[in-house]
């Protein structure tokens, strides 16, 4: 059995568990940060579009399947309309390594989203709030300002709700 077949039943298996846990002895607090704990896993198992978003990519699966892009082949996959899938591509991208066509990898755009994004400490709508706000930069400012932009964004979107978060950014 492949490596990612197996670490995917695992994974099934250990949400099953989760499932049926019984949270009536936490108190209050201990339930909070059951529920909090619970969040960062699920927005780093979000993160696992990474993984499949770049494979489907380096195979090339839209072209082989003539289907225009990689969010319209996944899209029906996933079960999400072609604008959630397209969201989906686009963070995945944006939040992973490039590679270049000879095959050599380059760094994240923007690492520290991406280093936040994979602890989970922030969710999909933090980053369409940073990637937007960073995206309105003006183009000319320099590469240590826009990584100081994005340090402020970061910083904030682990404190704040996504709403909150595009104050920041204005």
């Amino acid at each position: 059995m492949p490596e990612c077949v197996g670490a995917l039943r695992a994974l099934a298996a250990v949400v099953e568990r989760v499932l049926g846990v019984d949270l009536s002895g936490l108190g209050d607090q201990e339930l909070l940060g059951w529920v909090a704990d619970v969040e960062r896993l699920r927005r780093r198992v979000e993160t696992i579009d990474h993984v499949v978003v770049a494979e489907v990519d380096r195979r090339d699966l839209p072209g082989r399947w003539v289907i225009t892009s990689t969010h319209r082949l996944l899209g029906p996959v996933w079960g999400v309309t072609a604008g959630v899938a397209k969201t989906r591509v686009t963070h995945a991208r944006a939040l992973s390594p490039r590679i270049t066509l000879t095959g050599g990898v380059l760094a994240r755009v923007v690492r520290g989203v991406a280093v936040a994004r994979g602890a989970g400490a922030v969710g999909g709508e933090h980053v369409r709030v940073i990637l937007a706000t960073l995206h309105a930069l003006p183009t000319a400012l320099p590469p240590e300002q826009v990584q100081a932009a994005e340090r402020v964004l970061v910083d904030a979107a682990r404190a704040l709700d996504p709403h909150a978060l595009s104050s920041v950014g204005r």
